[in-house]
């Protein structure tokens, strides 16, 4: 009590003066993300999106790189090295945070036109096989409802080894393709994974979803496994009543909200401690607010054109059993290794 007393007089005897300013959370000026950091083409299309729009590059860039990532997780891993021991996932974790009337949801809006498109194809090419698949399930169950019928009057081995041999050979009912969701619990999203052979992504403008992830319809206790293990394949395990669920999934995020959802949602007691934050990449771009001239030219079909073609493009890779390894060349790997020690040296005691 003692030392305490003592230190509570020692912070009296400071005086105001000699404490800093309170850093407020919008005053941050972080680097600007810019859109020459985009691949060619899909540079052109980041370009003029974030001009048209008036917004900061940063947050096209980073909702263009969930975008891709959306399409190519699964299919490829990247490593530094030839001989290195670890590798990366494609996807990502992006969190951009903007106050309101920044046009995120134009923004957002416009990098996922082409995935949704793609989407509505190919479920319209799959629907009428799994129609098929629904109709050949439900006709085997009313059989094997028959047999157990059957079996209630007259028990007989050869009867349950034939329910049991029909039950074990019921169809399979594919789900239609979804390659984006918005709102979704952590329990419907292991769900969702295991539908779509673990890999999905999750795209939204609102900081709803947030609350939804963190437990808003469990008192809070919202099992966050997923979201972590989704972020490099981690191993997942769930054993529940009416199903089993094992994979490795991989989930790309891009969050496209207001500054104050980043404060609420790492306050959350689902989130603290268990290194969700560190996941994600953050852009917190400078508003255009007050500064638009609303008379940019919109953006041109040959950009929109493009970018449509690449995301086709990289949707049309096969997904293999194993996914393709890259291997960093010298110039990259000189500035993976580079930016890897910066991160390091701040990771030390009393970094400023």
């Amino acid at each position: 009590l003692d030392e305490v007393r003592n230190q509570l007089d020692s912070f009296k005897a400071i005086s105001k003066d000699e404490w800093e300013k309170p850093i407020e959370f919008n005053s941050f000026i972080t680097p600007p993300i810019p859109t020459s950091l985009l691949p060619f083409p899909v540079k052109d299309f980041g370009k003029e999106l974030a001009t048209s729009t008036e917004t900061p590059e940063g947050m096209t860039v980073l909702a263009i790189y969930a975008s891709l990532a959306n399409c190519l997780q699964g299919k490829f891993v990247v490593k530094p090295k030839e001989d290195a021991d670890f590798q990366e996932t494609l996807n990502l974790y992006t969190f951009t945070a903007l106050p309101p009337a920044n046009l995120k949801s134009a923004v957002l809006k416009a990098c996922q036109k082409p995935i949704f498109a793609y989407q509505q194809e190919q479920r319209k090419i799959l629907e009428p096989e799994i129609e098929k698949q629904k109709s050949m399930y439900s006709s085997e169950k009313i059989i094997i409802d028959g047999l157990r019928n059957k079996l209630r009057k007259y028990s007989s081995d050869e009867l349950k080894e034939e329910i049991a041999k029909k039950e074990a050979n019921l169809p399979k009912i594919e789900a239609l393709p979804t390659f984006i969701v918005n709102d979704i619990t952590p329990e419907s999203l292991a769900i969702a994974l295991q539908q779509q052979n673990g890999k999905i992504s999750i795209f939204s403008d609102e900081g709803g979803i947030t609350d939804t992830m963190s437990g808003l319809y469990s008192g809070g206790n919202a099992n966050i496994d997923i979201l972590l293990k989704g972020w490099d394949g981690g191993y997942i395990s769930q054993k529940r009543k009416d199903r089993d669920i094992e994979l490795n999934p991989l989930i790309t995020i891009n969050l496209t909200v207001q500054p104050v959802i980043i404060r609420n949602m790492f306050g959350k007691k689902a989130f603290t401690g268990k290194g969700l934050p560190e996941r994600f990449l953050y852009c917190l771009p400078k508003s255009n607010l007050g500064f638009r001239t609303h008379d940019k030219d919109p953006i041109s079909s040959q950009a929109k054109n493009d970018y449509n073609n690449v995301i086709r493009q990289l949707f049309s890779i096969p997904n293999p059993e194993n996914p393709e390894i890259l291997v960093l060349d010298k110039l990259a790997h000189k500035k993976w290794y580079d930016f890897k020690m910066a991160i390091e040296k701040e990771y030390r005691p009393n970094h400023r």
